[in-house]
């Protein structure tokens, strides 16, 4: 059998880093590589040790008969014109979604480098769509990852909404590379989520109020015509998401890194029937997320629905019932407003599932080992809060973090504790278009 072809080495490279050691799962394996003969043509061999279980790896791709050129402001370059024989396309959004999640929020060559990959692997998902056509054929999928990403989203490979989101990938590059030169300032970075957000929220907001104004019109083509420019929104607005720490695993000390808007309550993060979020890798122990907002005015409008929970922190206790079971609360500041985050942890898997993640109508479900499984319905509400902390903190089953610790130490007792005593509503509250109520 031929070996596979690899345009570039970028393009092996990243192969490489998508397929770890069959033994142990490991990929960080310091490759070399050499020219051979596979088959009379000619190839490259990587090879190399793995560190993880000590088997010696090696992976063999066919070569271009002609190299394409890379441009020297290029930091990453996977091939020319032609589709790529290693990746398909799901695999290729999967990678442009991964790097584009994250992207350093303080600029610099490692963010360039992040928004270039997610940009070019992008453009490596149009060299499948054919001439004419609008969209990735279903012929060109071939691995699980791809066949499953175009099964769940079949809308993100139209030709135009895949265009609309390399090009804003694209718009966040400087226009020269970044260059650090003693004495000298060096070409702005690309835009962070302070900047950058603004921006996004509103244009999606204006185009989202359009689509309600459509819809009410029973302008059903218009509706169509907009519901790219939305989906590509969402993606650049979730890609954006900042991740903040939310807690730490009481059993292992690991964090919780949630990306969230804490810019204000008019962003898609916060839109409770359809939030805009990307769920992060969590500690095996994780199994809930539940949180409150006190609210300053004047509230922004935006044209959906906001529930940020009440107006004082909660907890659930038959969350806390289980053996073993503990909670940690910590402050998040949402742009003038003061949120609270209580995260649930346990060494036993949940019984059932009917806790809303915060600000969201659904809860997401753990599988177990740090990843996700899908989400599901819930149902509770005030009734099932107890909004007396003092006995809680006092036990030591909530645990909390003092607000802007920079190292985030869980704390335990009343000592100190800043969020017993709290006084604010202790309802459920839903905002729209800047008004506030209760309910």
């Amino acid at each position: 059998m031929a070996p596979p072809f690899a345009r570039t080495r970028d393009e092996a490279q990243l192969y490489l880093d998508l397929h770890p050691c069959e033994r142990c799962g490991s990929i960080d394996v310091a490759w070399e590589s050499a020219l051979v003969s596979a088959e009379g043509a000619l190839a490259r061999s990587y090879f190399g040790r793995c560190p993880g279980c000590g088997v010696e790896r090696e992976v063999v791709f066919r070569l271009p008969d002609v190299r394409t050129q890379k441009n020297a402001a290029d930091l990453v370059h996977f091939g020319g014109p032609e589709p790529s024989e290693l990746l398909d396309p799901g695999e290729w959004l999967w990678v442009a979604d991964l790097s584009a999640a994250n992207v350093p929020v303080d600029g610099g060559l490692a963010a360039r480098r992040a928004l270039a990959i997610a940009a070019a692997a992008m453009d490596e998902i149009l060299k499948f769509v054919p001439p004419g056509a609008d969209r990735v054929p279903a012929a060109a999928f071939w691995s699980e990852r791809g066949l499953r990403l175009r099964d769940q989203e079949p809308g993100r490979f139209r030709r135009e909404r895949l265009a609309i989101v390399r090009d804003s990938y694209r718009s966040q590059l400087p226009s020269q590379p970044i260059l650090r030169v003693q004495g000298e300032h060096s070409q702005p970075p690309p835009p962070d989520w302070d900047t950058a957000r603004g921006p996004v929220v509103a244009q999606a907001n204006e185009l989202l109020a359009e689509v309600y104004a459509a819809r009410e019109a029973g302008r059903f083509d218009r509706v169509e015509e907009l519901a790219d420019r939305i989906a590509a929104l969402r993606e650049r607005y979730v890609a954006l998401l900042p991740a903040r720490t939310v807690a730490r695993c009481p059993y292992t000390g690991a964090p919780v890194e949630w990306p969230l808007d804490d810019g204000d309550l008019d962003g898609w993060f916060w839109r409770y029937d359809a939030p805009a979020r990307r769920l992060p890798p969590v500690p095996p122990t994780w199994t809930a997320m539940t949180g409150a907002m006190s609210l300053r005015a004047p509230l922004t409008p935006a044209p959906f629905e906001c529930r940020p929970g009440p107006g004082v922190p909660f907890v659930v206790p038959r969350l806390l019932g289980a053996t073993g079971a503990r909670a940690v609360l910590a402050e998040v500041p949402v742009g003038r407003h003061v949120g609270w985050a209580v995260t649930y942890f346990g060494t036993q898997p949940p019984r059932e599932y009917l806790v809303r993640l915060w600000g969201a109508a659904r809860c997401p479900v753990v599988d177990g080992a740090g990843g996700w499984s899908g989400w599901v319905d819930a149902s509770d509400g005030i009734a099932d809060y107890d909004f007396d902390l003092e006995p809680w903190v006092a036990s030591g089953q909530l645990r909390w973090i003092a607000p802007g610790d920079p190292d985030a130490e869980l704390r335990t007792g009343l000592d100190g504790c800043p969020f017993v005593g709290l006084t604010g509503p202790r309802a459920a509250q839903t905002i729209f278009q800047g008004v506030a109520q209760d309910g």
